[in-house]
């Protein structure tokens, strides 16, 4: 048996990593690790980071930074939040009834539906805890008398 580990070159944007004293294989390219055992390849997410794309909305007379903090708190009390790469919270969008915050935290790949479905919630909490408000669409109605003089 070959006790080391040789890198493949399938196409120049899928490098493949074989490593013949644990029988592992990974495919840099598209974040794909697996074992292969009696000619099967099983799939191991275990170990890769995983970022989360996630989109809040506040109110215009709301205070961003403030905003920021609240959310910056919550995924440090997240458990399956990782530290490093540090989570990405920045203002993305001035919509029509909201300033939309652009979140992206990172965790394993085991926990990626775990920290998807149980942030947005925590998020909330905390804004409504902390009197920011989070806008429903709206539109401002303005009428002018014409007759006026």
């Amino acid at each position: 048996m070959k006790e080391t580990i040789d890198q493949i070159n399938i196409s120049q944007y899928m490098p493949i990593v074989i490593d013949w004293a644990t029988n592992t294989l990974l495919a840099i390219g598209i974040l794909f690790i697996g074992i292969w055992i009696a000619n099967r390849v099983y799939n191991l997410v275990v170990g890769i980071s995983k970022k989360v794309d996630m989109h809040f909305g506040i109110a215009y007379d709301e205070d961003t930074d403030a905003a920021r903090k609240v959310i910056d708190e919550v995924l440090a009390n997240h458990p399956h939040i990782l530290k490093e790469p540090a989570p990405f919270v920045e203002v993305e969008t001035l919509n029509e009834s909201s300033v939309d915050f652009l979140v992206r935290p990172f965790c394993e790949g085991a926990h990626y539906f775990d920290v998807l479905y149980t942030v947005p919630e925590q998020v909330k909490k905390a804004l409504d805890a902390n009197s920011i408000e989070i806008p429903f669409p709206h539109r401002k109605v303005i009428v002018v008398n014409e007759n006026a003089s």
